[in-house]
């Protein structure tokens, strides 16, 4: 089994404050006792910081990939088309690094996904990684309440939607007329995709898909003409699809998928976070249409195998980090949830989602797991 390391160089506005040289020491040693096949980096930038990554990595043959978010927390957001919601939505407080707020912007805007290509080639000035790797690249999560329920409604994704038959206004009186959480209940699944009885809301649902994954595909196709290999970070399969992402679509685009199968995290994209901010109705459906109930760890079988046609390329994002508060986590949980990824096909894990935040302990656990399969 290989691992990817993930490492967090901070935001933008909010660079790492560690200093270089304890940063080099750290991923030195997490390369002396870890398979490493590759080391995700981003997205504050330092002075010579990406450099000695750079070096360091390349004198060890482990592959590189730029880590930028795409529509949240974005390097200019002044300059970007806003995301305008169904009415204003309250901050969900969930901030584990400052200038994480996750603000987002229009998934539909050209514009917008053109920013991305522009933020890659000023972050690559000190050195040119083998590949991206795309975050945020989704609709903000109806964990966060009702106003994220429909995504963007800006004037030209309105129009989108009209032009698609679906009723915006017919179906902002139902959330109105309806307690949180129950307007939007999907009642079937087809890999991956949830279907809902609300012929609106199937008619969005799809809507949302097909922007990901054109924003996908444009991205994907511009940064493989240039050489370049790309991955994209998605919430867990039993989740994507209600933020937009639809994994069947996706991955014939990319290189790799770092599905994040996060189950002690109480933050965005962490499961049991996401499934309590959906409420009853809605994680209820969840856990019927997969036959398992999707917070617990012993549904990542299931969801991983979900996408076994593509187990070479599915790199499941498993936490490894200790962030008080947001992920405790302990040796125990890092040592399952490398064997469930392993007992699932894969044959490469993500340690996320900053391993610069491990204890030794929880990295020689996974040295040790990953040394017997």
């Amino acid at each position: 089994m290989n691992a990817i390391l993930q490492l967090s160089t901070g935001v933008f506005g909010h660079p790492l404050a560690m200093d270089i040289s304890s940063v080099r020491a750290r991923l030195e040693h997490m390369l002396d006792i870890l398979p490493v096949r590759g080391l995700i980096y981003g997205w504050g930038e330092k002075p010579g910081l990406f450099s000695m990554l750079g070096d360091l990595t390349r004198a060890r043959g482990v592959e590189t990939y730029l880590w930028l978010p795409v529509f949240a927390d974005v390097q200019h957001p002044q300059e970007a088309d806003p995301m305008l919601l169904w009415e204003p939505a309250h901050a969900s407080g969930m901030h584990p690094i400052a200038g994480e707020e996750f603000e987002f912007v229009c998934p539909g805007s050209r514009r917008n996904r053109e920013s991305v290509l522009k933020s890659f080639d000023a972050l690559t000035r000190e050195f040119l990684p083998d590949g991206v790797f795309l975050d945020r690249i989704r609709y903000p999560s109806a964990s966060g309440g009702d106003p994220h329920r429909f995504g963007c409604l800006c004037a030209a994704c309105r129009e989108r939607i009209r032009a698609q038959g679906a009723d915006i206004r017919r179906m902002e009186a139902r959330v109105r007329a309806s307690e949180p959480g129950t307007w939007s209940v999907p009642d079937s699944l087809s890999e991956g995709v949830f279907h809902f009885p609300d012929p609106d809301m199937e008619t969005l649902s799809r809507i949302r898909r097909e922007t990901i994954t054109e924003a996908i595909h444009m991205l994907a196709g511009a940064f493989h003409a240039r050489g370049l290999r790309v991955g994209v970070d998605t919430f867990a399969p039993a989740l994507a699809d209600l933020v937009g992402q639809d994994l069947h679509a996706i991955l014939p685009e990319v290189d790799f998928v770092k599905p994040m199968m996060y189950f002690r995290t109480w933050a965005p994209a962490g499961i049991p976070y996401e499934a309590d901010g959906y409420g009853p109705a809605v994680s209820g459906a969840l856990q019927r249409l997969w036959g398992e109930d999707i917070t617990r760890k012993s549904s990542m079988k299931v969801q991983l195998q979900s996408l076994s046609a593509w187990k070479d390329i599915v790199w499941p994002g498993l936490e490894i980090n200790r962030v008080p508060g947001f992920c405790e986590i302990s040796a125990g949980d890092v040592d399952s949830s490398v064997r469930l990824a392993a007992g699932s096909g894969c044959e490469t894990v993500v340690l996320s989602w900053n391993t610069l935040q491990a204890t030794d302990e929880d990295l020689q656990t996974a040295a040790d797991v990953m040394k017997t399969l």
